[in-house]
């Protein structure tokens, strides 16, 4: 279990770090500037447990506040992450929609000018000259056999 909590706070702290960077982090509230990261919260964490468990004590009141306003920071944090990439993948997908509607679009006219170049299609309403053969060929006497002699 540590391994995989060790490998998610890597990926945050790398996270963090790039958005950093980018100045991606001015969008969250000023507060959130002044808490602990989320390696420090857990490591906090787990020193309390610890000391709660090997004392059997608990935890007082205002250590219980801090922490979980800390906490909530990183859950708003997390949460304020979570959406941009949604907001961001949504955006790609609706680019990807009208890419292909474009697409779409180019196929159809294509198919337009190769029926006008071939004469086929046309949606007129009357029978075309593949439509006659086939009339023919039902009125048309079956041989079932070759005649062998002519009579």
């Amino acid at each position: 279990m540590c391994s995989s909590v060790e490998h998610i706070l890597a990926r945050y702290e790398a996270e963090n770090r790039s958005m950093k960077v980018d100045g991606q982090d001015s969008e969250l509230p000023l507060k959130c500037t002044k808490f602990k990261t989320c390696k420090e919260l857990l490591q906090m964490v787990d020193r309390l447990v610890e000391e709660n468990n090997s004392n059997n004590e608990e935890l007082s009141v205002v250590e219980m506040t801090q922490l979980e306003e800390e906490l909530d920071t990183a859950l708003m944090q997390t949460r304020s992450r979570k959406t941009q990439l949604m907001m961001e993948y949504v955006s790609t997908l609706q680019q990807q929609e009208k890419d292909l509607i474009k697409e779409k679009e180019e196929i159809i006219q294509q198919n337009a000018s190769a029926e006008n170049v071939f004469g086929i299609g046309g949606g007129g309403g009357g029978r075309g000259r593949n439509d006659d053969l086939s009339v023919n060929q039902m009125d048309s006497p079956q041989h079932l056999t070759l005649p062998l002699f002519i009579t």
